[in-house]
């Protein structure tokens, strides 16, 4: 009797415990594997010649591959864990024939379907945000009402966690207006606001000292695509002048770099006795107290 239990006992493992182990290894493996080409393939044919952008940044492309890679991975890891799925309910109950069940779950999904539109467009939506190239992981974008930088994108939804640290989700059907501010380069743009006594001229010639010297910087040469300068000037008033500056940097950089370029430029400015800033910031608000 013991002899038989154990025969019965070692069939049953054999039978089911070592194929079963052998589908979760092999899938596992496979998972790895397949993640490893997915990423060495994307690194290699993913590259700043796409869409019409020629000589994209370093940046911007590993943002794109990094995009691509993420949806790839998600594909391939369903497509193994289903292909598994089937492989251990077909190990466990072989007397069960799928072929029915399957076919049934085709039509049932066929009459879901129907009711489902709406995530059969943030699928569609989806694969032209990426195809596209709208926006990748890491870009500062701003999305249906959120703004702040892109943590995660799928076909289904897109991820953004804004400067207070909240996680806002979208569906990807729901995006029909994008803001990138990252794609390619970013702009130092701000107004300052100065008396109109001020002589232009050297304001301007300051303004372009401090972003030349700013722009040979060790620290910051490599982030400046053009160094900032006098832009145009805005409104103005009896009492105040806007005068807008303005310049490229790298994707991203931009708050970093007019966070800098404004102290120097403050350091500067009280150096000199012919540009005096004026206390009135916003000449909109100005005009209406008259």
């Amino acid at each position: 009797m013991f002899i038989y239990e154990f025969r019965q006992a070692i069939h049953w493992i054999s039978a089911h415990i070592l194929p079963i182990a052998a589908i979760i290894v092999f899938a596992i493996v496979s998972i790895y594997i397949g993640q490893l080409i997915i990423k060495a393939s994307v690194r290699r044919l993913v590259h700043g010649r796409h869409f019409a952008r020629a000589n994209q940044s370093i940046m911007d492309v590993k943002k794109r591959q990094d995009t691509v890679i993420g949806v790839s991975v998600i594909l391939w890891n369903l497509i193994v864990i289903f292909g598994a799925g089937l492989a251990l309910f077909t190990t466990v109950f072989p007397e069960i024939n799928l072929v029915p069940l399957l076919a049934s779950a085709g039509v049932i999904g066929a009459i879901i379907g129907f009711g489902a539109q709406s995530i059969i467009r943030d699928f569609i939506s989806g694969a032209f945000i990426i195809i596209e190239n709208q926006f990748r992981i890491g870009d500062e974008v701003e999305v249906d009402g959120a703004i702040g930088k892109v943590e995660h994108i799928t076909l289904r939804s897109t991820v953004i966690r804004d400067d207070a640290g909240n996680v806002h989700y979208i569906a990807n059907g729901n995006v029909f207006h994008t803001i990138n501010k990252t794609m390619g380069y970013s702009k130092i743009y701000f107004t300052l606001s100065v008396s109109p006594e001020t002589d232009i001229d050297e304001l301007k010639s300051v303004i372009e000292k401090v972003g030349q010297t700013l722009a040979k910087d060790e620290k910051w040469q490599k982030t400046i695509i053009e160094p900032p300068t006098l832009l145009n000037l805005g409104a103005f008033s009896d009492q105040a002048l806007e005068v807008r500056v303005s310049g490229k940097t790298q994707p991203g950089e931009q708050f970093a770099l007019t966070t800098e370029f404004k102290k120097r430029l403050l350091i500067e400015i009280k150096k000199r006795s012919d540009i005096k800033l004026s206390q009135y910031q916003d000449l909109s608000s100005l005009s209406k107290k008259k």
